[in-house]
């Protein structure tokens, strides 16, 4: 399976790639729009991650995005729980699933094990 990361926090990202390699995923850490839209075109991702605590991220920009590749992957959003409006607005933006941080955490395993949640 391939994924996407959009995240600029360190901790966060080093533990998601680690579960993802263990269960034999790709995952590609991104940090800009453009840099979505590449990876978007340049092959069937599976899942994309959206760290919503990313300085600057787009969420709405990055669903378009996501949803222009020929094979649109699930996209997967999460954020501080006392984020209320924010964590409405990803999912009111076209994200498929939208969590708290903690929530996200833990339900890492479950998220590279099948590609679907």
């Amino acid at each position: 399976m391939q994924a996407i990361f959009y995240t600029h926090d360190l901790m966060i990202s080093s533990q998601t790639s680690s579960v993802a390699r263990a269960k034999g995923c790709d995952l590609r850490v991104v940090r800009g729009l453009e840099q979505v839209r590449e990876q978007a075109n340049e092959g069937e991702l599976a899942l994309a991650i959206l760290d919503l605590e990313s300085p600057g991220i787009d969420v709405p920009a990055v669903v378009a995005a996501l949803r222009s590749a020929a094979v649109p992957p699930r996209i997967v959003a999460f954020g501080p729980h006392v984020w209320t409006e924010r964590l409405q607005a990803a999912e009111a933006s076209g994200c498929d699933e939208v969590h708290s941080r903690g929530q996200f955490v833990g339900q890492l395993a479950q998220l590279f094990a099948t590609g679907t949640g």
